[in-house]
């Protein structure tokens, strides 16, 4: 399925204009702490992110509750399924990312794979949290696309760089 994708998406990404050769080997080199950095950073937006969730609910249910039960409402406030979903994803978006730095070192096409498919479950990220129920649903689906569009045109820019071998091969090379 993801090579689906990434075929779908080679020849929009193919018509853009190329990074020079300069940046590509700038970005081919330091990809593997990028990934690092990045993998950190969305384990820092994944706590953001149940902090905030937290904060927000029991806020509501410290100073909303009792004003709603006032005019004869008793709800309690509580995360939705997409928060939860959204969570999730961005823990497993993480993971990934990470996992990828060992494979980026020895620039196997698998890691760039790895990055790929971060990507991929960034555009789902990106839908989950338009449908948290939180303000701003759409304009946060817009965000993750432009972002997801940008990481994936300096994907596609270095794809030539990353060598794809056989598992056997790839074993071998660990």
């Amino acid at each position: 399925m993801l090579d689906g994708i990434e075929n779908a998406l080679l020849p929009i990404y193919k018509g853009l204009p190329p990074l020079s050769k300069n940046l590509k080997d700038w970005f081919v080199k330091y990809m593997p702490p990028l990934a690092v950095i990045l993998g950190v950073l969305q384990l820092l937006a994944a706590w953001l992110l149940w902090h905030d969730g937290h904060s927000l609910i029991n806020y509501l249910n410290t100073y909303v509750t009792p004003y709603d039960r006032l005019y004869g409402v008793a709800p309690t406030y509580h995360l939705s399924f997409f928060y939860w979903l959204a969570q999730i994803v961005v823990v497993i978006d993480a993971v990934i990312i990470l996992a990828a730095y060992s494979k980026l070192t020895k620039k196997l096409k698998s890691g760039w794979n790895l990055l790929f498919l971060a990507t991929v479950i960034n555009v789902m990220y990106g839908l989950f949290r338009s449908l948290d129920g939180g303000t701003g649903g759409l304009v946060k689906f817009l965000y993750s696309l432009v972002v997801s569009f940008v990481v994936f045109y300096f994907l596609f820019q270095v794809r030539s760089s990353y060598i794809k071998v056989t598992p056997e091969a790839e074993k071998k090379a660990e």
